[in-house]
This record gives C-alpha cells, structure tokens and sequence, in this order.
C-alpha cells in the first residue's frame, strides 16, 4: 500500500510548473516506482503522471485523463458518507 507523506510548498510548485497550471489547482500528488500521479484542476478533475527526466526535472508521461468534476466527486463522497450514519 503507497504511504502518504507531506511536503513542502516547492513540491507542488514543481509539479504545477510541470504541468503548465497554478499551484493551487493541484489537489494531491502519489509517488510510486519512480512515478509521480497527479490529481488536480479547478472546475473538472484529471489525473497526470510524471517522471524525472536525464536532467532531474519533471516531465509529463503518457496522457492526462479526466477523472471527473468535483460536483461529481463531492455526490459519490456525500453518497459513501451516508452509509455510516446512524
């Protein structure tokens, strides 16, 4: 199972730098094997994938995809939560 770590600020500057967005669009980042996936966008969610190139810099891999909309994310996670009222 990946682990969840924090990071600094210049993280997420270097992954929306990668990516050609603001900062604050970048919902949440996890690394594995080398790879780094993105979740970000303001208005519909997509999903990035990112490595190192020769230099050490990020580069985007493959396409992005289009997750969904945060409207939609917000349903599925009010839906899910319901399930454990009382």
């Amino acid at each position: 199972m990946p682990r969840a770590e924090w990071h600094n600020r210049s993280d997420f500057a270097e992954v929306a730098e990668a990516l050609g967005v603001p900062t604050d669009e970048i919902a949440g980042l996890m690394a594995r094997e080398g790879r780094v996936t993105v979740l970000f966008g303001l208005d519909e969610i997509q999903a990035a994938t990112l490595e190192r190139n020769g230099e050490g810099v990020f580069e985007e891999v493959g396409e992005r995809m289009v997750v969904g909309s945060w409207d939609e994310w917000k349903r599925n996670l009010d839906e899910h939560m319901r399930r454990f009222e009382p």
